[in-house]
């Protein structure tokens, strides 16, 4: 419930403020279905996302929760910026990085201790 109610209300917010800011663009949305067949991805793994936040949420922690959350982000966005994916441009994992991920694992780690 707490995902449908987020979803519900970012719903409602962002069609006033498409009707604000552009009235007629949300009037016409056969422009939104021009773009690549991906794009409507991001709101079926949005909710997945949102509503597995909440229930890991209560089973683990905020702390964790969230460290899982950013290191998330962080280890795609690096396999996204090393193979260049989605037109990005193209940033080889370095060793750095590398070390820096096994951290982020460690940091897990503790957290979850």
């Amino acid at each position: 419930m707490g995902a449908l109610l987020s979803f519900l209300t970012g719903s409602i917010c962002l069609i006033i403020l498409n009707f604000i800011v552009n009235g007629q663009a949300i009037l016409n949305l056969r422009q939104s279905a021009g773009g690549p067949w991906y794009i409507w991805l991001g709101g079926f793994i949005g909710a997945i996302f949102v509503g597995y936040i909440t229930w890991i949420n209560q089973q683990q922690g905020v702390a964790l929760t969230f460290a899982l959350v950013v290191s998330g982000h962080i280890f795609i966005s690096s396999l996204i910026d090393h193979y260049g994916l989605f037109g990005s441009a193209i940033r080889t994992i370095t060793l750095e990085k590398f070390i820096g991920a096994v951290f982020i694992i460690a940091g897990i780690i503790l957290i979850k201790k």
